[in-house]
């Protein structure tokens, strides 16, 4: 008896001993334990919000202009969405909506009788801080994704070869010693303000004469209001009538400077995509933008490339621009041709002294000649624009087997030679490329940018659509606070890219 009562006051007395110590354990423990959850409840927080604010960001771009993108493939945020008023503070109400969406925990079943809010975060402000719109730095953000588009839609093969279309026509021109300036001089008078055009049209052959200047202008002066479409195009009643009211467009805004701009600046471009930017935007306008020979053509303008390289208010002033250019370009390559021709040149002297004998006035066969050779040229050179805009081809720099009329005698006597099918040279589009080579950087974006808005617009809910409000690249920040009293401010800068 006694040996169990002490028994049982030992245990007593041993389990009171371990139930001090596990109290004293707990005791030393717990402030540890709270430090570790409320530090797992800080990270949280910081974690959670991080989070919750690059998906926030990620569902703003996500917004961008659908019709933007399928026709052009540009991704921008219209941050008018779709109103009269273009602001970054409506971009900055969809980034907090989003926000307060990834925070809020109400959505989960049951979370009010299961457990309670870890985190209890709640979204308390979002702004735009900067912004880079499609139209700033004069159309340069748009021409540069415009170069960035065509660098993921086409392979390298295809590049390489658009800017060797360009590398090899210099190349030619260079090879045949020529000299531009009567060309440059023909071109002034249909449109003066192409000053680079005798660049692209490298005369092979001769020194430029005062007869030859003067006989070309003579010949091209007075048709600037032009009836070559009678001759080119046989259906010219249904030729399109659309026009555009340009005084409402991007470009225009922009050369007033009633357009909406950012306070950001893109970085700048290396040397090497600075080079091929040229080729590559052109390339794109080719994918982009129809012209008079495509079946498919654009709603605003249907011939949008001849616009382009114009920048006229109607499709039929472009078209016939175009085609008063082309016979100018086509001409010049073909005098050119004939003087070096030694076949040729001695056909069109043999003529010449044949009428100068027949008129009895033999010292009139070196004006006579310059005359026919000069006929025979243009009338080359028009037959050419026929074929290109019935979907042919015509070499640059032609050979004697590519001429159409390669007989002076039946030119004179009404009779045409036979056509030339060949899938040699460039086609019509191809020519529209070298206009458009010729229309000064900044004064082609700004075309670009006119043509861009009026298509957009004509598409379905888009009536007020404007590019200097699509942003293309934007800083961000937000402040997420917690019931906890802890408080989160995040800055992001994203663009497409």
């Amino acid at each position: 008896m006694a040996r169990a009562a002490l028994w049982k006051k030992d245990r007593v007395v041993a389990s009171g001993y371990l139930t001090v110590w596990v109290t004293l354990v707990i005791a030393a423990l717990l402030p540890l334990l709270m430090t570790l959850v409320e530090g797992a409840r800080s990270g949280a927080i910081r974690l959670e919000s991080e989070v919750a604010m690059e998906v926030a960001v990620n569902s703003c771009f996500a917004e961008y202009h659908r019709q933007l993108f399928d026709r052009y493939h540009l991704l921008a945020i219209d941050c008018s969405y779709g109103s009269d008023q273009a602001s970054t503070g409506r971009t900055a109400e969809h980034l907090k909506s989003y926000l307060a969406g990834n925070l809020d925990t109400g959505d989960v079943a049951l979370s009010g009788l299961l457990y309670r809010d870890f985190l209890g975060l709640e979204a308390k402000d979002a702004t735009v801080q900067g912004a880079v719109f499609l139209t700033d730095q004069e159309g340069l953000v748009l021409r540069r994704r415009a170069v960035e588009s065509v660098k993921y839609d086409t392979g390298v093969a295809e590049v390489q070869e658009l800017a060797g279309l360009f590398t090899s026509a210099e190349k030619s021109s260079a090879t045949d010693g020529s000299d531009g300036s009567a060309v440059a001089s023909l071109v002034a008078t249909i449109d003066p303000d192409r000053p680079m055009m005798g660049e692209i049209l490298k005369l092979a052959g001769q020194e430029d004469s005062e007869k030859q200047r003067s006989a070309a202008e003579k010949l091209f002066s007075g048709r600037k209001t032009l009836g070559f479409l009678d001759h080119l195009v046989d259906d010219e009643e249904n030729l399109s009538q659309r026009e555009l009211v340009l005084s409402d467009l991007a470009g225009e805004r922009v050369r007033k400077g009633e357009v909406n701009r950012g306070n950001m600046i893109l970085p700048e471009k290396d040397g090497m995509e600075d080079v091929l930017e040229t080729p590559l935007f052109l390339l794109y306008l080719w994918e982009h933008f129809s012209s008079y020979t495509d079946k498919a053509q654009g709603d605003a303008l249907a011939y949008q490339l001849e616009y382009l390289a114009c920048g006229k208010e109607s499709d039929a002033s472009n078209l016939k621009q175009v085609l008063t250019e082309l016979v100018v370009l086509r001409s010049c390559m073909d005098l050119a041709a004939l003087r070096k021709d030694p076949k040729l040149s001695k056909e069109a002297e043999l003529v010449a002294t044949l009428i100068s004998l027949a008129i009895l006035n033999p010292e009139a066969e070196g004006a006579i000649r310059e005359a026919l050779v000069l006929i025979w040229g243009v009338a080359e050179g028009y037959h050419d624009v026929r074929v290109l805009i019935e979907g042919g081809k015509v070499p640059f720099f032609k050979g004697s087997e590519d001429w159409h009329y390669g007989n002076l005698r039946n030119l004179l006597g009404g009779r045409e030679g036979d056509a030339l099918a060949t899938d040699r040279g460039l086609s019509y589009e191809q020519y529209l490329l070298g206009l458009l080579l010729t229309v000064n950087r900044k004064e082609l974006t700004l075309r670009t940018m006119n043509l861009m808005e009026a298509e957009i617009r004509k598409t379905a809910g888009n009536g007020r659509f404007r590019l200097d409000a699509c942003i293309d690249t934007m800083k961000v920040g937000a402040r997420v606070e917690s019931c906890y009293g802890y408080s989160v401010t995040m800055e992001r800068t994203m663009d497409y890219q």
